[in-house]
């Protein structure tokens, strides 16, 4: 719980991807654990289904992030590449 404060506090969530996709994944494990997972008795009953898809969710959320991520970066590697090589 301590890290969501922390990062809804720092606030940037709002401009960086990694953070905001991560606040996201955070939200929705807290609702999958708190919500549906401690009251499900038997596998394949509705409550089991919901929040082990919330869980794939959440797992989803952190992989588009870190992926929206290394996109970033690897555009902003291929312009200073670029810029390198014009200066020669």
């Amino acid at each position: 719980m301590p890290w969501r404060i922390w990062i809804l506090a720092k606030g940037r969530w709002k401009t960086d991807d990694v953070e905001h996709w991560l606040l996201l994944s955070l939200i929705i494990g807290a609702v999958g654990y708190l919500t549906y997972q401690p009251f499900y008795n038997n596998l394949n009953e509705a409550l089991y289904v919901i929040g082990h898809g919330l869980n794939v969710m959440q797992y989803s959320c952190m992989l588009i992030g870190l992926f929206i991520s290394m996109a970033s970066i690897f555009k902003r590697e291929a312009k200073t590449r670029r810029a390198c090589e014009l200066r020669r």
